[in-house]
């Protein structure tokens, strides 16, 4: 399998932040993938770095994830995050980028542009929750690179849903969502050999499962948008997990499904219909889902829209805000959101507010 060797490769220039996310990390790993660092004081010849940057990654072969801190700017040799971005957009490798918190790093409209096709682990998580997030997203492209490496030894280029191991009832919604993002799809010419395939396949297909169908509710819920799917207060649902466990069938089991809790909306339709009784008309939302398995009551989900003044029936999840929102007071603005992502709504508020930032 010489697509990727199984390293998990830190860019990561000071000692001390290094020592604080090894040990968790490799706890994490445990024998299913190893764990290096780039030696950062070794000089680079100033007139190739990319070159020279590209033998030493190469271990043979390149590693199934680089971790980069953002602001590698302690090293000792000239290798930046400019070059270690460019490392892996010309070879079609699986970046996590994390930031330090004293990094100093305040413009989030820069980290997000500079983050759209990589993924960002949150700034503002301590050294184990960084470590335990890399480790589990080095975890979900393995499970996407075995199951490539697999599926080309038969011939045969798996399909998406298989990966996914996604109910019947989704597969339209998945190629919704692949419309906006056709790299995710996107295999290789008739000269790209089966390595560079696998490693291109594993790369894209990762990024569009953790950045887009794991991030924009709809064909999967998260925590927050389930609640508002079943008109309940998010908060109650997502501190009780009573209120969940009924939904365990419907549970999200693909790659990076460590990171989080993530259910099927199909799947979460089809434990609704078996809770109805001869009198509903329609599927049990779930206050009535839960009186009925005699859980503690719980309230109503709210509109967090900032003009609503708590407007019911708020069935929706605030990409930005990442609270439930209704209908009303909310919008699915063109170019914001996937096809696909039919729970996801942006408040009227937060909307107004970002709209003069985007046309600037």
């Amino acid at each position: 399998m010489t697509a990727f060797d199984d390293r998990v490769l830190v860019f990561e220039d000071i000692d001390e932040n290094f020592k604080d996310i090894r040990a968790p990390l490799e706890e994490e790993l445990l024998d299913e993938l190893s764990l290096q660092r780039f030696d950062h004081d070794t000089p680079f010849d100033t007139d190739g770095v990319m070159d020279e940057l590209e033998n030493r990654v190469k271990s043979p072969h390149f590693p199934l994830l680089i971790v980069l801190d953002y602001d590698l700017t302690a090293a000792s040799n000239q290798v930046r995050r400019e070059h270690v971005r460019q490392l892996c957009e010309d070879h079609d490798l699986p970046l996590c980028i994390y930031h330090r918190i004293d990094s100093g790093l305040e413009d989030e409209r820069r980290v997000k542009v500079y983050e759209e096709d990589r993924i960002k682990i949150n700034p503002s998580k301590g050294p184990e929750e960084v470590a335990r997030d890399a480790a589990n997203i080095a975890k979900g492209f393995n499970q996407i690179r075995n199951s490539f490496a697999d599926a080309l030894g038969t011939e045969s280029q798996p399909a998406i849903p298989e990966i996914l191991d996604a109910p019947r009832g989704v597969r339209g919604k998945l190629d919704q969502y692949s419309w906006g993002n056709p790299g995710a799809l996107m295999g290789g010419g008739p000269d790209m050999n089966r390595d560079d395939l696998i490693r291109r396949s594993t790369t894209h297909l990762g990024y569009w499962i953790h950045n887009e169908l794991l991030e924009f509710p709809g064909a999967l819920l998260n925590p927050i948008a389930l609640a508002a799917y079943l008109n309940v207060d998010h908060e109650s649902f997502c501190e009780a997990l009573a209120y969940q466990e009924p939904f365990n069938n419907a549970l999200y089991e693909g790659p990076f499904s460590e990171l989080g809790r993530w259910w099927w909306t199909p799947k979460v339709d089809k434990i609704r219909a078996e809770h109805m009784t001869d009198t509903d008309t329609e599927m049990p939302l779930g206050q009535t889902i839960f009186r009925r398995l005699e859980l503690p009551e719980i309230e109503q989900a709210v509109c967090h829209d900032g003009e609503s003044e708590n407007h019911e029936d708020a069935r929706y999840y605030c990409i930005i805000k990442e609270k439930s929102v209704c209908e009303e007071h909310s919008k699915n603005p063109e170019g914001w959101i996937p096809m696909g992502a039919t729970r996801s709504r942006i408040s009227r508020d937060e909307l107004a507010r970002l709209e003069p930032w985007t046309l600037s």
